[in-house]
């Protein structure tokens, strides 16, 4: 009998989890394992059709915009990798579940907490489930110290903005907090 699992791979924007989540595809494939990649509709910055680092690796997936789809779409997969996760709703956790009750290998990659530091649905009750997870960092661009959010550069009051660089920036928790009372003051 096969035993499903999940990977939390969570971390701000540009510090690799995209990359993490391609190299245990790529790990897969090289092993033989057939594997299904999906990525949310709402994430088309770099292609439709593919799962793309800021580095610029790439793979094909499968772009979805219910959650609920996932485990009805992963064609018997083995191992299924789900990238930018906090864009789906709390649906994605019963489709994750039903993989990993069905002996699949699901890596999430995901930001676990939005622009002012509150935690994402499904990622919270995700992380809660997880076999495993890996926290990344990267340098902030104020201070180099270890990052831990995507700092949204632009006024907006939705929750979820799509972008890159242009848009978001990685900082520590002490200068997203100066940028906080800035923004109070």
């Amino acid at each position: 009998m096969t035993h499903g699992s999940l990977h939390m791979i969570c971390g701000p924007m540009f510090s690799g989890k995209t990359t993490l989540l391609l190299a245990g595809v790529t790990h897969a494939r090289e092993v033989g394992v057939q594997v299904a990649v999906f990525k949310p509709l709402a994430d088309a910055r770099y292609s439709a059709d593919e799962v793309v680092s800021h580095r610029g690796l790439r793979t094909d997936a499968i772009m979805l915009e219910r959650a609920e789809n996932v485990h009805q779409r992963a064609g018997g997969a083995a191992h299924v990798a789900l990238d930018e996760a906090q864009f789906w709703g709390p649906e994605l956790v019963s489709s994750v579940q039903t993989l990993i009750h069905s002996g699949v290998k699901v890596d999430v990659a995901c930001l676990d907490v939005d622009s002012r530091g509150i935690p994402f649905e499904p990622v919270a009750t995700l992380l809660a489930l997880a076999d495993r997870v890996t926290k990344t960092t990267c340098p902030c661009t104020l201070c180099g110290g270890p990052a831990r959010i995507s700092w949204r550069l632009a006024s907006s009051h939705a929750r979820i903005l799509v972008g890159g660089g242009e848009l978001y920036q990685p900082l520590c928790r002490n200068c997203c907090r100066m940028c906080v009372n800035r923004e109070t003051d």
